[in-house]
This record gives C-alpha cells, structure tokens and sequence, in this order.
C-alpha cells in the first residue's frame, strides 16, 4: 500500500518589517500635511471674509453716492463713484451713475466716456444706452444716435420716450414719414408726451 505524501499548509507570505523610522517619517509627512490642509483652509475663509466684507463696504460707499447726488452733493456723488470704480473697475453701475452726474454737470465728454465703459460690461443697460443716445445727439451726430435709439426699442419695444426722440431724429435725417410714424407710437403709448424731446433719466 503505498503513502501519499502528506499536502503542505500553505502559508502566509512574511510581509517585511516596518523600519522604526520609517513609520516615524510617514507619522511626520502625515501632521505635516493636516497643518498645511488647515493654514489652506484659514487662509481661504480669511480671503473670504475679505472680499465679503470689502463688496459689502463698496455697495454701502455707492448707496451714499447715490444719496448724495440726489441731495445736491455733486462733488461728494463724484467722489464715492470713483472711489467704488477704483476699487472695483467693472462695476457698471457705478460707470452709470457717474455718467449721470458727468451728464447734468454739462461734462458730455467725461459722461460719454463712462456711459461706453458701462455698455462694454452691459451691453443691455437701457438708461446708458438712452442716454449715450441724447449725447450723441447733442454732439451732432443724430446717426450714431438714432442706432443706440433702435438698441434701446430693442430691449423696451414700449419705450415711449425712445420712439420720440428716433422720430425727431428720423425727420431731421429726411425720413419724414418714418419719423411721423415713431412720434404717432410715441403719442400712443403715452399721450402726455410733447413735441419736445425729454430730459435723460436721473441717476438711480
């Protein structure tokens, strides 16, 4: 009768010993790395906070130029505003109001000047196109106006005020049937309007 040999128990695999100082070194690496990830994060809420507060600051600055335009304080409006665009210099509502200031102090250059830096970030902001439009008017050129009224009717199709003034336009420019036909719609969409062209609308 013959024997079968006797089956081996396998065993398990020796894994090499951790060196003392290894697993001190990977101990360091590992409270290294939490420090940094926490001066990280402290310095992320920090930046934060700051920009938090400094929009909150820079919105509270541009409400007091705005109250203070309203109130006559033209050269304290004119500070705030510039302060607001030095601080953040793509703010378009200050650009506007600043331009509305510009504007009613007789400054068309300065006024023209902010009205286009507020268009280059909303292209959309009727009252900056509307008024940009009255400028160019004043400045002799009813085409470049006439384009920035079709701009605004556009946006606002019940903008009273913009068929008025296009329809004067129109008839200066020799359209006299299309000008007719914009001052009529204007008449019909709000029978107070004159035959005068009306004032811009106030800074807001």
């Amino acid at each position: 009768m013959s024997t079968q040999p006797a089956e081996e128990t396998p065993q398990a695999p020796v894994l090499p010993a951790v060196p003392e100082q290894a697993r001190g070194g990977f101990g360091r690496r590992l409270v290294a790395l939490v420090l940094v990830l926490i001066v990280v994060s402290a310095v992320v809420a920090l930046t934060l906070h700051y920009f938090q507060t400094d929009a909150g600051a820079t919105a509270s600055l541009l409400g007091e130029g705005v109250t203070a335009q309203h109130s006559g304080d033209l050269a304290g409006a004119a500070n705030d505003y510039a302060t607001v665009i030095s601080r953040q210099p793509k703010n378009a509502k200050a650009l506007y109001d600043l331009g509305t200031l510009e504007q009613a102090q007789g400054k068309s250059a300065g006024a023209r000047r902010h009205y286009q830096q507020a268009l280059a970030i909303e292209p959309n902001n009727r009252d900056a196109l509307f008024n940009l439009a009255v400028l160019e008017t004043g400045a002799g050129q009813p085409s470049e106006a006439l384009s920035l009224y079709v701009k605004v009717l556009t946006l606002s199709p019940d903008d009273a005020s913009a068929y008025l003034n296009a329809g004067f336009l129109l008839i200066g420019l020799g359209m006299v049937p299309q000008g007719q036909a914009y001052l009529t719609k204007a008449t019909q969409l709000n029978p107070a309007l004159t035959a005068a062209p009306p004032s811009p609308p106030a800074g807001s």
